[in-house]
């Protein structure tokens, strides 16, 4: 354990070394402007916004706060387990978003828990035939079945749409190097994900997404849901998933509020 905390530490050096580079273009960590959006999400099962599962390329805008909720319903065991997940994110910068959050269940018939901090860097923006691509690392500290370190890269790129029920086709890719405790998990892992979104009316979102096995779970990871993400600031996602590690299609909700 340790490597995340690492990376963290060299891509917040890199970042502002390139930042503050006069030759660096104006795509590479730059300001959202007026109406930039991106691949922003809700809260996920690994802590940070994203999909459903994984994270997305969205950054916060700067100086805006976030605190969400999700509650995910999954059968293991052969009972139904329920994850509460709560976690609160900032955008320091319209490129850089900080996150904290936690993890309680009573997967092993007691209450365990876990939790930490996340960071997110967007390194370009969604423009033009560029697509938006971030960086960023989760540290997952606690029960030992739950402690886990994490890197991810995320990508994403968005295709306007003038249909009156559909908006924007929206692309999602990614990819997760995890470290867990070997000693009561199966295996580290490297998971490789893919997702799409479709923008309709009311500020809707149907999202899809599918992730491989790895050597981390038994079953391929899925899920399929809607978000919605009201100007107001308001979120709410209701999805159907499966982790990866779970017998059947569990429920997940999520809530959330944004404060500038």
């Amino acid at each position: 354990m340790g490597k995340v905390k690492w990376v963290l530490l060299a891509v917040i050096a890199s970042s502002v070394a390139v930042r503050a580079d006069d030759t660096a273009t104006r795509l590479l960590f730059a300001d959202n402007g007026p109406v930039y959006v991106g691949g922003q999400g809700l809260v996920t099962l690994e802590g940070v916004t994203g999909m459903f599962l994984n994270p997305t390329s969205g950054t916060l805008p700067s100086g805006q706060l976030t605190v969400q909720y999700c509650a995910a319903i999954r059968q293991q065991n052969d009972r139904n387990v329920i994850w509460n997940q709560p976690m609160v994110a900032y955008g320091i910068t319209d490129w850089l978003q900080l996150g904290a959050f936690a993890v309680i269940n009573d997967a092993a018939s007691v209450t365990t828990a876990a939790g930490g901090p996340w960071l997110r860097v967007r390194v370009i923006k969604d423009e033009e035939w560029w697509p938006e691509l971030s960086v960023g690392g989760i540290i997952r500290e606690g029960n030992s079945h739950l402690r886990r370190e994490t890197v991810f890269l995320a990508g994403s790129k968005g295709f306007p749409i003038n249909y009156t029920l559909l908006h924007e086709v929206r692309l999602h890719t990614g990819f997760r190097q995890l470290w867990q405790d070997s000693d009561v998990n199966p295996a580290d892992g490297s998971i490789v994900y893919v997702g799409g979104e479709l923008g309709l009316p009311k500020n809707l979102y149907a999202i899809a997404e599918i992730s491989n096995r790895s050597a981390v779970y038994a079953h391929t990871p899925y899920a399929f849901g809607l978000q919605a993400r009201l100007p107001q600031g308001f979120g709410f996602s209701l999805a159907g998933i499966q982790s990866g590690n779970d017998q059947g299609i569990g429920v997940y909700i999520g809530i959330g509020v944004n404060f500038l």
